[in-house]
């Protein structure tokens, strides 16, 4: 018993980002600018855009993810195609590139 539990945790460990990988702190230009990109891809996925209230950046979620993606969470206030507003909690990665200045972005409702 005591062989499987001791497995079961370094699994966990090694998944958990406890077995060494510190997150790495982002800067406020990084969270700037990966808020404004995500900002614009939820943008172009809602039905009635020009509706949308936005939390701010000072309220909106980031951390540091895998192969230096950024991600961002925040919710968006916006009509849907019949003209109730609603409250959506969106996830979006940000993938930098630092060669050319653009961003690889993706955006999820929750």
């Amino acid at each position: 018993m005591k062989t499987q539990m001791t497995v079961l945790f370094l699994t966990l460990a090694s998944f958990s980002g406890i077995a060494g990988k510190q997150p790495r702190v982002l800067s406020t230009d990084e969270m700037r600018d990966a808020y404004n990109v995500s900002v614009q891809c939820i943008l172009a996925q809602l039905k009635a855009p020009d509706s949308a209230y936005y939390q701010t950046i000072d309220e909106a979620r980031f951390s540091s993810g895998m192969q230096q993606r950024i991600d961002v969470r925040l919710d968006v206030t916006a009509q849907n195609s019949f003209g109730a507003m609603l409250r959506v909690h969106w996830t979006c990665g940000v993938w930098p590139s630092k060669e050319n200045g653009r961003y690889h972005v993706w955006c999820r409702e929750n």
